[in-house]
């Protein structure tokens, strides 16, 4: 019975929590005026999750997917910057999405989010139910030559 069941917990290692699919994703960020690479985690502010660093400051890593087969809402998935990856939750119908990545932080002259790191663009994949997805390496672009968000 324990080999059974050792088994069955083994064979289940791979299922979702979930009928529906989900999308993951890795993310570092380059300075484009230095060429510097940053890991996220170690450009940390340990009490918000934050990534800082001069003249640079991403609070969310926000995954936007949008159906490109139906008249749908686009969903949205937010994910703390120091985190340096991001699984979203089975919670993505199965479908064509277009996928794309925003490094945002709250700009200081409203309680709108600026975008603060520029990303490549979206890419298509299709999302399955009970599956992960997955958009590979995401570059966040950042500046210290100029002032993005203000």
């Amino acid at each position: 019975m324990t080999r059974t069941l050792a088994l069955l917990a083994l064979v289940c290692m791979g299922c979702s929590n979930g009928s529906q699919g989900a999308v993951s994703f890795r993310w570092r960020i380059l300075d484009q005026c230095t060429g510097e690479t940053f890991d996220p985690a170690e450009h940390a502010d340990v009490a918000t999750g934050a990534c800082v660093d001069q003249g640079w400051r991403i609070d969310v890593v926000r995954l936007h997917a949008q159906r490109l087969d139906a008249a749908a809402d686009p969903l949205q998935f937010d994910f703390s910057c120091d985190g340096r990856e991001g699984t979203t939750p089975f919670q993505i119908p199965a479908g064509e999405y277009s996928l794309s990545v925003a490094g945002l932080r709250p700009g200081s002259a409203s309680i709108q989010e600026c975008i603060e790191a520029i990303t490549p663009p979206p890419v298509v994949r299709s999302v399955k139910d009970a599956e992960i997805t997955n958009i590979d390496v995401i570059q966040l672009n950042v500046s210290t030559c100029s002032t993005v968000c203000q």
